[in-house]
């Protein structure tokens, strides 16, 4: 099949675009889960149904991922709360829902690698924080992540899990 007109003309890279796109349709089309049980949530299929304040031109993207939380009990307690967040229109917009998203998936996951078998937070204790504090100063002082305020960016992913 290598001398195939879609083998000259399409690269792997390709293919996998294409096919994830089919596939995406068809999932949707014959599973059809609502949009809060996936682990990518987009914001036009959630406003088909429901006031997200949401700037379409702004840069924040239409998706939120939650795939990229490790612990499935973490992930589902984070998608919960941050569509509770997002339905009680309080002040949390899609673009607060997606900053919150980067800077709590860190803290879920930092917790999770350091505490593999908890299904929940309640065992949550200080010690879990100033791991997390010193997680944080080691991640923003990487050169790979090039962060212009750490102190700020510090403090910030602070607050956002202090208000989780």
């Amino acid at each position: 099949m290598e001398n195939s007109w879609l083998a000259e003309n399409y690269s792997t890279t390709d293919e996998k675009r294409i096919f994830k796109q089919i596939y995406s349709y068809y999932y949707d089309l014959i599973i059809q889960p609502e949009e809060w049980e996936k682990d990518i949530w987009n914001i036009e299929k959630i406003r088909e149904t429901h006031y997200i304040d949401y700037n379409s031109n702004s840069s924040i993207a239409k998706t939120l991922h939650f795939d990229n939380i490790k612990n499935v009990y973490f992930r589902d307690i984070f998608k919960k709360y941050i569509k509770q967040r997002l339905l009680s229109n309080n002040h949390f917009s899609w673009g607060t829902a997606f900053v919150y998203s980067v800077a709590i998936s860190k803290f879920l996951n930092d917790i999770s690698d350091k505490n593999p078998s908890w299904t929940d937070l309640k065992e949550i204790q200080r010690n879990n924080i100033e791991d997390y504090m010193i997680f944080l100063n080691t991640y923003a002082n990487s050169p790979k992540n090039k962060i212009k305020n750490i102190k700020d960016w510090i403090l910030n992913n602070i607050i956002f899990v202090q208000n989780f």
